[in-house]
């Protein structure tokens, strides 16, 4: 009998081995992986992308643009959503950027961004600069201006910091001492650490010698074409000059290194040799400046000489202006007067050759009538005329003490005939409206009005060796620094200024000089009054 089947028991049999086999060939095969990883345009027109990076192929091949999708390493499982979807970009991954022409070789930047710089640029933009002035056109220039200049010259920038550092310790120092009603950004400085504090400090001394060194550099290589770039320098470094008077004085700061302990009692007068000198910016590049963009700047609606005609007027005007104006200003009002005439006859004693000075064509306070050649000052002060240097009076062979009243009671005399005006149109409060005309007056710029040999007594002076004539110059000082007492909304201006006022007062009685003594009563009254 034969072996072989017959063919009903084979059929049956072969058709179960071969659909086994089909099965099993099925599960072997090699299935088809599509490209997850193709490029954009491939995907579109349905075709197979070879993943050749950066052009692919078949985009190559076509001319087309080829870009791919963003891919990122995954440190966990796919979830069943993501599955579904496909690949999905990373959100996080940075933009992909594709420029034609754009070289590999380009420097890229060699350190991080500066936070702490970042930070000190806000504030100014957002708060350092509204509240440098208090009228809207110099506001402007503080706003949008000077900030746009300081990004294309890096001492500038420098000088602009610093400015910022010196309101950011100021408001510290404020939020620190107001109990109630602080804003956000102050009680947030107010719980700066003293660490903290002393970091911002070191960051203003960096920016600040920074800015000098290029501001110099500049100044020595001006043209016309730097020159308004030199100018800007020159607001800066005054403001800073003046902004150093009230962080000097305040609790933040103490230990930060300002001085040293012993000179903690002593007036501070650096300051005001840092601000000299700067005029002759304006007196060379006059021409070029006053139709830059820091023209506003230089021009001055009350800085002249027309309270000359109103002198009989103010010495017995009663000032309706300050019906609703703080006190600080009747105060002022109502004792100027007095006191330049107190002060020019001190001045009178220290001499016996100084008495033959006033004569018949004297004004009410018994000086001689001066030439219209008046010293123009610095680049605070605006004047409708180029300006021009001042003949100095060696009216006193030491220290000039007349040349230096005769200053004070111009800007003295500027005050007074504001305080004339009536009321105005500007929707402000009394105290900003007066405060308004009496800067428009260029009343700050009288730093750069003294003589050297003025300052030279007070250089000479310190704290164990002070003669009448130095203390005389020490109150007169006191008496410019009111000028600063009256801006009461102006940050940079206000608070300092007392306590060095108070400052001169200590130091001046160590002379037991009753007379002398007698100088600095009204100005004790004037900042009592100040807020």
């Amino acid at each position: 009998m034969s072996d072989t089947p017959s063919p009903l028991e084979a059929g049956p049999l072969r058709d179960q081995d071969s659909g086994s086999r089909l099965s099993k060939e099925r599960r072997r095969r090699v299935r088809h992986h599509k490209s997850r990883k193709g490029c954009f345009t491939c995907k579109q027109r349905r075709v197979k992308c070879d993943e050749v990076q950066p052009i692919c192929g078949a985009c190559a091949f076509r001319g087309e643009s080829c870009s791919y999708p963003l891919s990122a390493p995954s440190t966990s499982a796919p979830s069943r959503s993501s599955q579904r979807s496909g690949s999905v970009a990373d959100p996080l991954q940075p933009l992909e950027f594709r420029r034609q022409g754009l070289s590999a070789e380009c420097p890229l930047l060699d350190q991080g961004i500066n936070l702490a710089d970042l930070r000190l640029l806000s504030r100014f933009m957002m708060h350092t600069s509204r509240g440098m002035t208090l009228n809207t056109t110099r506001k402007y220039v503080w706003e949008q201006v000077i900030p746009d200049m300081a990004t294309k010259k890096e001492y500038l920038m420098h000088l602009l910091l610093a400015l910022s550092g010196e309101h950011v310790l100021y408001q510290a120092h404020v939020a620190e001492s107001t109990v109630l009603g602080i804003e956000d950004s102050q009680a947030s400085l107010a719980a700066c650490s003293q660490q903290e504090l002393q970091l911002e400090y070191h960051r203003i001394i960096q920016h600040h010698q920074k800015g000098l060194e290029g501001f110099r550099q500049a100044l020595i290589d001006i043209s016309p074409a730097t020159a308004e770039y030199v100018f800007c320098g020159a607001l800066l470094i005054v403001a800073i000059a003046f902004a150093s008077i009230s962080t000097r004085n305040q609790d933040c700061t103490a230990g930060l290194g300002f001085g040293q302990a012993e000179d903690d009692q002593n007036p501070y007068i650096d300051w005001l040799h840092l601000v000299r000198g700067l005029t002759s910016i304006v007196e060379g590049h006059w021409f070029t400046l006053k139709r830059g963009r820091l023209r506003t700047m230089l021009f001055y609606t009350h800085a002249n000489d027309d309270w000359k005609a109103a002198v009989p007027a103010i010495s017995s005007s009663q000032f309706p202006r300050l019906r609703y104006a703080p006190k600080v200003f009747h105060v002022f009002a109502q004792g100027a007067c007095q006191a330049l005439q107190m002060i020019r006859t001190f001045a009178g004693t220290l001499s016996p050759s100084q008495e033959a000075t006033t004569s018949i064509d004297g004004d009410i306070f018994g000086k001689p009538q001066q030439s219209d050649d008046h010293e123009q000052s610095s680049p605070d002060e605006a004047a409708d005329n180029s300006p021009q240097h001042d003949h100095e009076q060696d009216e006193h062979p030491q220290y000039d003490h007349l040349h230096a009243i005769d200053r004070l009671e111009e800007i003295y005399m500027r005050i007074l005939y504001t305080l004339q005006f009536s009321h105005s149109k500007r929707d402000f409060p009394a105290s900003l409206d007066i405060q308004n005309d009496i800067e428009d007056s260029a009343v700050n710029s009288w730093p750069t009005m003294l003589s050297a040999r003025f300052f030279d007594s007070l250089k000479t002076s310190t704290r164990d060796h002070l003669g009448t004539a130095e203390g005389f110059s020490y109150t007169i000082l006191a008496h410019f620094y009111l000028v600063s007492i009256l801006f009461q909304d102006v940050w940079y201006l206000n608070s300092g200024f007392r306590s060095e006022i108070q400052k001169i007062i200590r130091l001046v009685s160590r002379l037991e000089n009753e007379a002398l003594n007698g100088l600095l009563t009204w100005p004790m009254a004037v900042i009592s009054e100040s807020r």
